[in-house]
């Protein structure tokens, strides 16, 4: 008898718990059932539409990092090809120098020729043909990119200027001045091949006569 009654328990005990259960497996269903079809379509294309925006998002991400490399790996080019470019000017210009620097002497003696022509008897027709000459020449130099420098600064440029020798001036005003150009000065591109040669004025206090 107790044992029957204590499997009469357990099995009442045990009833509960199962329909706990059941209540829930029952909601569950309950919940489905009551999502519609379109509910469960829009559910969907919403966490589709989700997975995309992420793929979207990590693709962005590689393709800024890819341009981002592509931008360096240009500018490191860019540089250089720059410093090839002027390797190979340097060694063009090096290689050419002494040519250049011939033809350069070669207008100077002309130069100086149709300037000496000046005081002979001879002097328009001379003086004309040498001038022809040397535009000649000057036109052989510009085709190469080599031309004279205009320098039209009255004041002494070391940078562009060489000073020959000094002439003294009593006036403050014309100190570092130009006196007389020389030699013409010549340039490649931006480099100076000859500087102009040039006579330079420097002040000089003179005092009063020691009596």
């Amino acid at each position: 008898m107790s044992q029957e009654t204590d499997e009469t328990e357990k099995s009442s005990n045990s009833h509960p718990a199962n329909e706990d259960q059941m209540t829930v497996h029952h909601a569950e269903d309950a919940a489905s059932t009551l999502m519609s079809p379109e509910d469960a379509v829009t559910q969907k294309m919403l966490s589709t539409m989700s997975q995309i925006a992420a793929e979207v998002h990590i693709l962005n991400r590689t393709i800024e990092t890819r341009i981002s490399y592509d931008e360096a790996k240009e500018k490191a080019f860019d540089r250089l090809y720059a410093e090839l470019d002027e390797l190979k000017k340097n060694s063009a210009l090096e290689y050419l120098r002494p040519l250049y620097m011939d033809l350069i002497l070669l207008f100077d003696r002309i130069e100086n020729l149709r300037q000496d022509a000046v005081l002979s008897a001879d002097a328009p027709i001379v003086s004309d043909l040498l001038k022809s000459l040397n535009d000649e020449l000057l036109e052989i130099l510009y085709r190469r990119e080599v031309e004279p420098m205009n320098n039209a600064l009255s004041t002494f440029d070391p940078s562009l200027q060489l000073a020959l020798s000094i002439e003294p001036t009593a006036t403050d005003s014309e100190h570092n001045q130009v006196a007389r150009v020389v030699r013409r000065g010549f340039k490649y591109k931006d480099r100076i091949l000859r500087p102009e040669e040039v006579i330079v004025k420097k002040f000089r206090l003179t005092g009063p006569p020691s009596g």
